[in-house]
């Protein structure tokens, strides 16, 4: 009711005005940052003898209490948002979050069409030791393609709403929290009707998540963004988590304040061997400042993650286990996968040590200590944790050095004659000479892997026996002993049977593409993949692993393309000569006019508009109904720029005459007619080929992920952001990929479709068959 609205307005209002305190109080609070302009890091000191140690460490503890009283001055600054009970978990169960597409094979089973949540846990932990919680994407890059906003895109999964909380649920089931991401940068497509923090805290809350990514993000997660989800969740908090925090990502060191309320965050883009020690692992400030603030190293790019992970277990914060970039996969090799499974053990087991709970301690009492004194083996390095009652130490080590340690590797002061000293790692009790103690120190002697790991507790209370048993078992081998090798995954492309030859060749409403010895050229835009030269893109059926430069000869037959995209008129009669309706219906003709759950109709004056919002199994239905098929990418780009490799369907130069005007607005504009533009036919005179609706062809499928080539471009052009929408395609050799998972979230305004029938053939001794694919995804 009315006070309801003026109690929310009261609160906005609050909001605003606590907001705009931090912004003033904040514009003279420094991080201090690196030269690297991230406020995220602080460099390792420059030798690893005792004085300079000390030296650094008293330094270090200085910076932390210039930066705490700094943001003691801000609202919140006393850190209570870490004292919230929903997000606690983050500090005791969140060292392993991968981002995942949603689209992932191994999360959604296309022909089941069911969530498979268990099928990817299970791989996860075969893998490197399981998650803590999971990153679910579900827009960039894809997002653009029409105007469904980051908000529709969760809605268009598959089921809706109510499909994606049972899914929330089977990952909560196992024991694993899940964040949605915010994309800061989404203001070109619909406009939800309200601001985002509002709309997303409310999304998030009502699927029972735990968390908010902020992609792109450095100062946007801020206290509006904590208090509004308190407000959908009752009091529930949400852990937020930038992608930046001051990282520098946006062009300097802002928003790193906001870690009195961002529980989390990425730490991106690092620069390892930066500092006057260039072996020394860097050390995560916000951990220094607040030992309860989780974050995660990310290496999306990495092709070796012994820095990344090797990090995180020195500072004991956590990994982002990102493997399916944007679906190219970067995969995480047995070796590294080793490396997480044996470091996310040790922190998961004595995280109650590495991040405190409850309230920070005093400033004078510091319970973590990196670059700890007492290390023997040159290359490796030490941090320590203390336990509030000082009677257990846990020491976290890590050998950066192509050496195994030889004799003992750490020495340290002679334990209590009640504590004991137990080698984690490998999961045994270091006594007699592995643990010899002389008067004052106590010299350790165990095997310290080259680029490896060590673990040492020292307390009053023994390790579990299942622990131990556990890391027994699991360091028996070496690291080295595992493969390396990133390898990557081998895609097959759906290939469709030639349809019968018609009486009539070419059909009337077609137009004729003869038989010939052509080249193929096109590049893939998909956004960067040049980082994964053997991932990036698709791979076609003659060529060795996925790429995203295409160049081939190929002897193609007759066949005939339709001369337009299939219009709404004609889909509305083949509805109504097959009665076609699919299984899932989300999203299906979703412009049209429905009755009694189906379609009957479409807006006046669209009879030749191309009709959209059809996945590319309801396409490859009409055409099949019609003796039809849809064309592959090379067919559709041979009709388009017939033989002589012109940029254009009309020639060599740009004409925006020759195709629909581009439209930037936020709404998805009203499609031109498909005859509209004679003038931008191609050689063969196959008209409306580029700048109206994008079209089906070819799909190509790896163990993990599904991708649809669409030809032509689309009107829609959103201008806020634009490179992170959709792009349209530059020229006839540049292709866009979709990732496709489903019906629901397949079909889009801007995707159309075409048809094409195969005709005689002309040439049999120039006839290219296609191989047989190499590999086959089960």
């Amino acid at each position: 009711g009315l006070s309801t609205k003026m109690t929310t307005m009261a609160s906005l209002a609050c909001t605003a005005v606590v907001v705009l305190a931090m912004a003033r109080t904040s514009a003279a609070l420094s991080c201090e940052a690196m030269p690297e302009r991230s406020c995220q890091i602080r460099y390792g000191p420059e030798s690893q003898d005792t004085p300079t140690l000390d030296k650094w460490f008293a330094e270090l503890q200085s910076f932390r209490d210039r930066m705490r009283a700094g943001l003691a001055k801000l609202p919140g600054g006393d850190f209570s948002a870490y004292d919230n009970r929903d997000v606690a978990w983050t500090q005791t169960k969140g060292f392993i979050q991968p981002q995942v597409m949603v689209h992932d094979r191994y999360l959604y089973d296309r022909e089941r069409r069911e969530w498979t949540i268990g099928k990817y846990l299970d791989d996860l932990k075969t893998r490197y030791g399981g998650i803590d919680s999971v990153l679910l994407w579900q827009g960039y890059p894809n997002i653009g393609v029409d105007d469904r906003n980051q908000y529709d895109l969760i809605r268009s999964l598959p089921g809706g709403l109510a499909s994606v909380s049972a899914m929330v649920k089977q990952f909560h089931d196992r024991g694993i929290r899940v964040f949605w991401p915010y994309f800061r940068w989404d203001h070109g497509t619909r406009h939800e009707g309200e601001s985002d923090y509002i709309a997303l805290t409310k999304m998030v809350v009502s699927l029972d998540a735990d968390g908010i990514n902020g992609d792109t993000c450095d100062g946007e997660l801020n206290r509006t963004w904590w208090q509004a989800g308190l407000e959908a969740g009752a009091g529930k908090g949400l852990a937020l988590e930038p992608q930046s925090l001051g990282g520098g990502r946006n062009g300097g060191d802002t928003g790193w304040e906001n870690m009195t309320v961002d529980i989390s965050s990425w730490a991106e883009n690092w620069p390892h061997g930066a500092g006057p020690d260039p072996m020394a692992p860097l050390v995560h400030a916000y951990k220094v400042i607040e030992p309860r603030h989780m974050a995660h190293i990310v290496e999306r790019y990495a092709e070796n993650r012994t820095d990344g992970v090797q990090t995180a277990f020195f500072n004991g914060i956590g990994y982002e286990s990102w493997e399916s970039v944007w679906s190219m996969f970067n995969l995480i090799t047995l070796r590294d996968g080793e490396r997480i499974r044996r470091a996310s053990a040790i922190l998961r087991e004595y995280a109650s040590l590495v991040v405190p709970s409850g309230a920070v301690q005093p400033p004078s009492v510091w319970q973590w200590r990196p670059f700890a004194p007492g290390l023997l083996h040159s290359g490796a390095y030490m941090s320590s944790f203390t336990s509030p009652d000082g009677h257990s130490l846990l020491y976290l080590i890590v050998n950066r050095v192509d050496r195994d340690s030889e004799g003992p590797v750490v020495e340290v002061p002679c334990p209590r004659s009640d504590h004991r000293i137990f080698d984690l790692y490998h999961g045994g009790e270091l006594t007699g000479a592995n643990g010899s103690c002389d008067d004052r120190d106590a010299k350790l002697t165990f095997l310290l892997e080259r680029l490896g790991f060590g673990a040492i507790l020292v307390s009053p209370h023994p390790p579990s026996t299942a622990f131990l048993e556990e890391m027994r078992e699991m360091t028996a081998a070496r690291l080295d002993s595992y493969s390396a090798d990133r390898g990557f995954l081998p895609q097959t492309m759906t290939q469709t049977p030639k349809t019968p030859i018609p009486r009539e060749f070419p059909p009337p409403d077609t137009v004729l593409c003869p038989s010939t010895r052509y080249r193929f050229i096109a590049h893939g835009n998909l956004p960067q993949g040049n980082r994964f030269p053997l991932q990036a893109d698709v791979q076609m059926p003659w060529e060795p692993h996925p790429m995203r430069d295409h160049d081939h000869e190929l002897n193609l037959d007759a066949f005939a393309i339709e001369k337009f995209p299939v219009t709404n008129q004609q889909y509305l009669e083949f509805l109504r000569a097959a009665s076609y309706l699919p299984e899932d219906t989300a999203n299906f003709l979703r412009d049209w006019t429905y009755r009694n759950g189906r379609p009957t109709g479409y807006a006046a004056g669209w009879d030749k508009k191309p009709v959209t919002w059809v996945s590319r199994e309801d396409s490859e239905a009409y055409c099949v109904h019609h003796g039809r098929r849809l064309p592959e990418t090379w067919e559709w780009q041979y009709a388009a720029e017939g033989t002589d490799g012109r940029p254009y369907p009309w020639g060599n130069e740009d004409d925006p005459s020759r195709y629909p005007a581009p439209s930037s607005g936020r709404k998805f504009p009203t499609l031109d007619d498909v005859d509209a533009h004679p003038t931008g036919r191609s050689p063969f005179e196959a008209e409306d080929l580029v700048g109206n609706v994008f079209q089906w062809t070819s799909r190509f499928v790896d163990e993990h992920s599904e991708k649809t080539i669409v030809r032509g471009g689309t009107k829609y052009s959103p201008h806020h952001a634009a490179k992170y929408y959709f792009a349209r395609p530059k020229d006839l050799h540049e292709h866009n990929t979709l990732i496709t998972m489903a019906p629901s979230m397949d079909r889009s305004g801007g995707i159309g479709f075409r048809c094409v029938v195969d005709g005689p053939v002309l040439h049999h001794s120039q006839v290219h068959t296609l191989p047989e694919p190499s590999h086959t995804v089960a």
